[in-house]
């Protein structure tokens, strides 16, 4: 079973008169431990992507699953813990707030 699944995502942007396709039915299926690499030229959809995977966007249709939540479904306001938040095993996640000593 995938870790995240994201199937048929769509997202448009309205940017004056002109409508922006940010993501056009785009799906992916991560599996726990794979290691992934989005790459493509500015303004392909790779930020759109992953914001809406990590529940900070929400797609115009399509599904996100991450572990048993479906991330498109969440709505506003406080995220739940994630599967896997904090860096996976128990770590902090290496860009988390650590305190700097002698402060």
């Amino acid at each position: 079973m995938s870790s995240i699944v994201c199937e048929d995502l769509c997202k448009t942007f309205q940017q004056g008169d002109e409508v922006i396709t940010g993501l056009d039915n785009v799906s992916i299926e991560i599996e726990a431990g794979d290691f992934v690499c989005l790459s493509g030229p500015s303004g392909s959809g790779k930020t759109t992507l992953l914001n809406a995977m990590g529940g900070l966007d929400t797609p115009d249709s399509g599904k996100i699953q991450v572990g048993d939540t479906r991330v498109d479904q969440l709505g506003k306001g406080p995220l739940p813990q994630m599967p896997g938040a904090g860096g996976g095993r128990g770590q902090p996640a290496p860009f988390a707030p650590r305190p700097v000593p002698g402060t």
